[in-house]
């Protein structure tokens, strides 16, 4: 049984990291493919990647609040519904309620990052394979045995990448693109305050790379250093305040 796992962003990245132990530590006749390549920049999907798809049996996405902001994560969805025997595709909710998904997601059955999801899912993965499935009360013993590794990956990632509160996200981009509209501007921005923008496609609307600047700064901790570079630009000296006013609360969330 081949298994493609699918992740975008750093978040998702190290639970798809320790997802591929676990699924290997659980069902040794499993074989796991994990690109460590980010999708974002769209490079994923060349020739290694079409033979990858070619021969696998199963797919799961790492789904997380970041990832679904990307619309590489919904391209990738498509082409593993597509390419994948059977359809057999899982999307794995880390930090994102089912109600919360795109539409392209509602086609597959869905498991929460919890224990008794991720034991469905191995059972159902052990299902598919047939003649090779182990005998659940083994599988059992296994799951049990190496859960906690992968419960201990969740947690400190839900922990570290916190998500930033909703009323703040909903300031932010009522407030920045309304005085940054130009793409090439939120891109220098970006760079200055050292956040990776081949995360972020500059591909669309002002409005929604903001949405992703706000997500990707949030992931690796730049939002108050973003915001910082923009208080102190005197070509946007009228905007200080509203500019430090943000960085403010950005500070009291990093820091509660």
């Amino acid at each position: 049984m081949k298994i493609f796992l699918s992740w975008s962003g750093e978040k998702a990245k190290h639970v798809a990291t320790a997802m591929k132990v676990f699924l290997q530590d659980v069902n040794h006749r499993t074989i796991v493919w994990f690109s460590p390549s980010d999708i974002y920049a769209g490079e994923r999907w060349g020739l290694q990647l079409a033979t990858e798809l070619e021969s696998t049996d199963y797919g799961i996405i790492c789904v997380t609040q970041e990832s679904i902001q990307s619309p590489w994560v919904l391209f990738e969805a498509g082409a593993l519904a597509k390419s994948v025997k059977g359809g057999r595709v899982c999307p794995y909710l880390i930090d994102v309620r089912v109600s919360q998904l795109p539409g392209p997601f509602s086609q597959f059955q869905t498991k929460l990052a919890t224990k008794s999801d991720t034991w469905e899912l191995l059972q159902a993965i052990n299902f598919a394979m047939a003649d090779e499935a182990l005998p659940e009360e083994r599988l059992s013993r296994y799951f049990d045995n190496f859960w906690p590794d992968l419960e201990l990956v969740l947690s400190r990632v839900n922990r570290e990448f916190q998500e930033l509160p909703q009323d703040l996200r909903t300031e932010l981009l009522e407030t920045l693109p309304q005085i940054f509209y130009i793409v090439r501007d939120i891109e220098w921005k970006a760079v200055e305050a050292g956040i990776p923008i081949w995360e972020i496609n500059l591909n669309q609307a002002a409005v929604h790379v903001w949405r992703e600047v706000i997500q990707v700064a949030t992931t690796y901790k730049k939002l108050e250093e973003l915001l910082n570079q923009m208080a102190n630009d005197r070509a946007y000296a009228a905007y200080k305040d509203r500019f430090t006013t943000l960085r403010d609360k950005v500070r009291a969330w990093y820091q509660p």
